[in-house]
């Protein structure tokens, strides 16, 4: 027989386990939500009131895009023309347009890796007559072995559009370097070259110099820059 004591005796454990049960659930519900985020830290502020991290991201994307924009730039396609004192060039697809070497550079370009073309211009009365031009270019190669000046063609001529031009082309030791330095010898080295009577007078002078092969596998471009010169 149980008695009113018993009786209490019996219940409260058993209702203290099922509390036990229903905790157990509820903490094991919330083992299974995620946890609060956590709160970033800022990082500390420009006198502009930018974050050192916002800064370093506008700084990566103004140097991704000038690296992108200097790509497309460098890489010349097809239909690029240049305008070099009233005369307008027609650039071969796949020339680099580099930085110029000296001041007097127009515009340079590297042709198939190892050679280098550019541009030079004068006004009318500066620069010097085409003789004495094409007699400086011909002391610039020299003859391997005798180290005389090497032997050159000069051909005078005009375009169809009635603008004078002058060839010039030597193969032999290339003297490369700035008027009144020291030039580094280059030997094996061919040296093409153009001086064009420009529009009022002044005259454009074009040149590409570069290991021999590169030039002979390069002069039908070469042909197609000179003959296809145009007045603007």
């Amino acid at each position: 027989m149980i008695t009113r004591t018993n009786f209490r005796a019996t219940i409260v454990p058993a209702m203290g386990l099922c509390g036990l049960l229903l905790m157990g659930v509820a903490l094991s519900g919330c083992e299974q939500s995620p946890p609060p985020p956590m709160p970033t830290r800022e990082e500390p502020q420009t006198a502009l009131g930018k974050s050192a991290k916002m800064g370093r991201d506008i700084a990566g994307s103004i140097e991704g895009a000038s690296q992108q924009a200097a790509g497309a730039a460098a890489a010349l396609g097809a239909g690029t023309t240049i305008d070099v004192q009233g005369l307008v060039f027609p650039i071969p697809a796949g020339w680099q347009r580099t930085n110029p070497a000296s001041p007097m550079r127009v515009a340079q370009f590297a042709v198939n890796t190892d050679a280098t073309m550019y541009f030079t211009q004068f006004p009318a009365g500066q620069g010097g007559d085409v003789a004495s031009n094409i007699n400086r270019w011909a002391g610039m190669v020299r003859d391997p072995s005798t180290n005389e000046p090497a032997k050159f063609a000069s051909t005078p001529r005009a375009l169809a559009n009635g603008v004078r031009l002058t060839m010039f082309d030597s193969s032999g030791t290339f003297i490369e370097g700035m008027p009144g330095q020291t030039g580094t010898p280059r030997p094996n080295f061919r040296f093409v070259g153009a001086i064009f009577e420009a529009p009022g007078g002044g005259r454009v002078f074009a040149r590409m110099t570069g290991p021999d092969t590169t030039i002979e596998a390069a002069l039908n471009d070469w042909n197609a820059l000179i003959n296809g010169a145009t007045i603007k």
